[in-house]
């Protein structure tokens, strides 16, 4: 497998395996929160299984306008397990107001900010 030079490296130096799920909702509300625990169950089992290094994994939020406590809840169990598997998780492409929403919930250290 080929990975670009400027791909992230871990401490030791070696290249670290990237992943990254496209979250297709525009609202993460408790009647979508059980879809997306899924597609984040789904990403899990695919993304952290693998030649045992832990990966660096994106979730592109970009089409993601609201999320609620349910959608919260669902993230947060998903960050939980994947860090305690090893993986660094990181949230791009976040609108302004989810990015707001993720602060005052405590997740706002994963938002890839623009500078």
């Amino acid at each position: 497998m080929n990975e670009p030079s400027d791909a992230p490296r871990t401490a030791a130096g070696t290249r670290r395996r990237t992943a990254t799920c496209v979250v297709p909702f525009v609202e993460i509300d408790l009647a979508a929160a059980d879809d997306f625990g899924a597609l984040l169950r789904a990403f899990s089992a695919t993304a952290l299984d693998g030649d045992g290094s832990p990966p660096l994994v994106f979730l592109e939020l970009s089409s993601v306008e609201s999320i609620g406590s349910a959608g919260l809840g669902r993230l947060a169990a998903f960050v939980d397990g994947a860090e305690r598997d090893g993986a660094r998780v990181r949230l791009v492409g976040v609108r302004p107001d989810v990015t707001r929403l993720l602060d005052a919930a405590g997740m706002g250290e994963l938002v890839e900010r623009r500078r």
